[in-house]
C-alpha cells in the first residue's frame, strides 16, 4: 500500500517496475522536450519536478538494466575465479623450490609425457601432497562410480602452464628401450 502524504508519489515510484519507470522517464523528458520546442508551456516549478521525476525514473531503468545484465553475467564469480587462479599460481611458483623428490619425479614424468591427467589410488599415492596442495585435483563428478585404485586426477591448466615454464626444475630420465617404468605416483601394493 502506498504511503499517503507529500512523499507518497516517491515511494510509489521507487516500487514501480522497470518498464513503468521507463514510461514515466520518457513521459517526463518528452514534456520537457515539448516545452523547449514551444509545443506546451510549463511553469518553472513544473519543469523542475519533471526533471527530478524523469531523472529518478531514468536511473531506476538503468539500475534495472544493470541488475538484469548482472543476472546473466555474474561479474563477481568471474573475478573471484580469476583471483583464486592467480593466487594458486603464485603459491605454486613459491612452492616449486621446496618440492620433495617424489613430487619432482611425478611432475617430471607428467611433463615428459605431456600428460595432464592420470589415474591414481583414491588417496593419491605418492602424489598425496600434490593433491593436498591442489596442484593435482580429482576429476570425478558428484555421484560418479569409481574404482578406488583408478581415480581420475589432473593438473589444472593454469598450474600446468607454470610447471611447463619451470620444467628444468623437474628432471626426468626415461627408462632404457624395452623397459617399462611404473607410474611414479603409484605405491606398490606390498608397501601399503
Amino acid at each position: 500500500m502506498a504511503e499517503s502524504g507529500w512523499f507518497g508519489w516517491l515511494t510509489d515510484l521507487l516500487q514501480a517496475q522497470a518498464w513503468k519507470a521507463l514510461g514515466l522517464a520518457a513521459g517526463c523528458f518528452l514534456l520537457l522536450w515539448m516545452h523547449s520546442h514551444d509545443f506546451v508551456t510549463l511553469s518553472s516549478s513544473t519543469r523542475e519536478w519533471l526533471a527530478v521525476v524523469g531523472t529518478i525514473s531514468a536511473f531506476m531503468v538503468v539500475t534495472a538494466a544493470f541488475r538484469s545484465i548482472y543476472g546473466y553475467f555474474p561479474l563477481y564469480q568471474w573475478l573471484a575465479q580469476k583471483i583464486a587462479r592467480r593466487r594458486a599460481a603464485q603459491e605454486l611458483r613459491d612452492y616449486i623450490p621446496y618440492m620433495t623428490k617424489d613430487e619432482r619425479k611425478i611432475i617430471g614424468y607428467l611433463i615428459f609425457h605431456n600428460q595432464k591427467t592420470f589415474t591414481a589410488a583414491l588417496d593419491g599415492g605418492h602424489a598425496a601432497t600434490l593433491v593436498a596442495r591442489k596442484i593435482v585435483t580429482i576429476l570425478a563428478r558428484p555421484g560418479q562410480r569409481l574404482n578406488p585404485e583408478d581415480v581420475p586426477m589432473a593438473i589444472p591448466d593454469h598450474l600446468w602452464a607454470i610447471l611447463v615454464e619451470n620444467k628444468e626444475q623437474f628432471p626426468y630420465a626415461p627408462p632404457a628401450n624395452g623397459k617399462s617404468e611404473p607410474h611414479p605416483w603409484r605405491v606398490h601394493w606390498m608397501v601399503r
